[in-house]
């Protein structure tokens, strides 16, 4: 039963730790996709539509959830440029500040 708590317990912090909410970011993007940059990181953004509106060097304030697959991004053409990031990010609230 104790197990049952801690494993409960630290699954819920684990998942509680993947959204973030109301963080200011700018927007970046290039030829390999669109991202948001918080602290210096930048994170690749599986919805672009979410962020379409948006030009580069916006500053918003976004909500969005770390995600460990893109499926909209799949069989998408790129170009030929690495561009490092953080992770993948689902936005799920923008508004530019």
């Amino acid at each position: 039963m104790k197990n049952t708590i801690i494993i409960l317990v630290l699954s819920i912090l684990a998942l509680a730790c993947t959204k973030k909410s109301g963080v200011e970011a700018s927007i970046t993007k290039d030829c390999t996709g669109t991202y948001i940059r918080i602290h210096d990181k930048d994170y690749l953004v599986c919805n672009i539509n979410s962020v379409a509106e948006f030009n580069e060097g916006d500053k918003v304030k976004v909500s969005y959830k770390l995600v460990k697959d893109c499926p909209e991004q799949e069989g998408l053409m790129v170009c030929m440029m690495y561009h490092e990031n953080a992770g993948m990010v689902r936005v799920l609230k923008v508004k530019k500040i």
